[in-house]
Parts: C-alpha cells; sequence; structure tokens
C-alpha cells in the first residue's frame, strides 16, 4: 500500500510516504551522501520513503532498502521510478 503525497519535483519535504510493498519506488545513488553506509548502499533500490523535518536549505528523506535498513538521504541521491 501506497500513499502519494507529491512526487514531482523532490526538492520539497513533503515528497511521498509509503509503506514497503515489494516494488522498487527508485534507486539510491551516493551522491550527497558520501559516508561508509551510503556508499554501502549505493546503486540499491529503496522500498519506502518518509519525509524528515529539516533545519538545512535542502530537503531530507528517510528511506529503507530490501535489507530492512533505514538511511537519512537528499533528494540529489535518489533517482525514482517512472509513474
Amino acid at each position: 500500500m501506497r500513499q502519494l503525497v507529491t512526487h514531482e519535483g523532490c526538492d520539497d519535504v513533503t515528497v511521498l510516504r509509503c509503506v514497503p510493498t515489494r516494488r522498487p519506488l527508485g534507486d539510491f545513488h551516493a551522491v550527497s551522501t558520501r559516508d561508509g553506509e551510503a556508499l554501502a548502499h549505493d546503486g540499491q533500490v529503496f522500498y519506502a520513503l518518509n519525509p524528515m523535518s529539516s533545519q538545512v536549505r535542502e530537503a531530507i528523506m528517510e528511506i529503507q532498502f530490501g535489507d530492512g535498513f533505514w538511511m537519512l538521504a537528499t533528494p540529489n541521491d535518489l533517482e525514482f521510478d517512472g509513474p
């Protein structure tokens, strides 16, 4: 089950909220997020996304990978699948 809040732009904190459905939402690429975990998950698909409140200019999202691991990412790190 997936609830779309808004997908266009992906530069607002309110982007997308979903419950894992076994269907990937997109791919993660370690562009802005460059720590060890980000590099280890580079190129992997993510299945859930939650917007997070942020004090910085760039939006921050929490994404979940297939192994259940949650990580913070920015819109620059995310490539969404088609409609």
